[in-house]
């Protein structure tokens, strides 16, 4: 999956979609800008430093995703959700309710990992998360 695409320095996750031992994909900000990351290798062949590319989606996909994350927060919680200005600090728990299991029924319109596949997805360039924070 490496590409020429830039290291960059800066990126905040600000929600986890998908966690697997380590964090796997979400959506994050860079340069101000709502952007995703995905993992770039395989989760249980992790020997090293915790890589991400990081992907620039449509505004359409991007409303979803992030209509995703304020829909897992309403319903189960902001365990997955950080911290805007301190980066990789997770800020939340579950939020109680009887009701949590109900996210799950909500129409799935987009998948991350398909859309980074598609031509649509653009390549903004990797990051490291830092070691001690998942």
């Amino acid at each position: 999956m490496k590409s020429n695409a830039p290291n960059l320095e800066g990126v905040v996750p600000l929600y986890i979609s998908h966690f697997f031992d380590i964090p796997l994909e979400g959506i994050c900000k860079y340069n101000g800008e709502t952007l995703f990351f995905v993992f770039t290798r395989d989760p249980l062949l992790i020997d090293g430093p915790l890589e991400y590319a990081v992907f620039r989606l449509p505004t359409e996909q991007t409303e979803f995703f992030m209509q995703r994350k304020a829909d897992f927060e309403r319903l189960v919680g902001t365990y997955w959700s950080f911290s805007e200005d301190q980066p990789f600090r997770q800020i939340g728990g579950w939020s109680g309710r009887a009701d949590s299991r109900s996210f799950y029924d909500l129409p799935k319109t987009f998948d991350l990992a398909d859309e980074v596949k598609r031509e649509t997805a653009e390549l903004v360039g990797y990051f490291i998360w830092p070691s001690g924070t998942t």
